[in-house]
């Protein structure tokens, strides 16, 4: 698995300039905190529904549930979702400074 790119993400359109467009940095530091605990509560329910996701999988798309399970976990890691929200932080940050 691989951390987008900075130019990869839609922060880097021009519909997120249009969105941040006067907004006062006080206003987005504090959506990006909301945002933050969304993101670690959507986290904690997907986790939770692992098993039925492994149970559920398309067995036309023949992966076999061990590799499911595998990226599962990998997912789930607790270093993989701190640095995915560091990166989603940095790429935000980045194409603020454009503004």
């Amino acid at each position: 698995m691989y951390q987008l790119t900075t130019t990869d993400t839609i922060l880097c359109s021009d519909l997120f300039h249009h969105l941040l467009k006067g907004r006062k940095d006080s206003f987005v530091e504090e959506e990006i905190q909301k945002l933050k605990q969304q993101y670690k509560t959507c986290i904690k329910k997907s986790e939770e529904q692992q098993q039925f996701i492994i149970n559920n999988f398309p067995q036309e798309w023949k992966v076999s549930s061990q590799v499911v399970a595998e990226k599962m976990a990998q997912l789930f890691d607790d270093d993989w979702i701190e640095e995915c929200w560091s990166n989603f932080e940095e790429c935000l940050n980045e194409n603020r400074k454009d503004e």
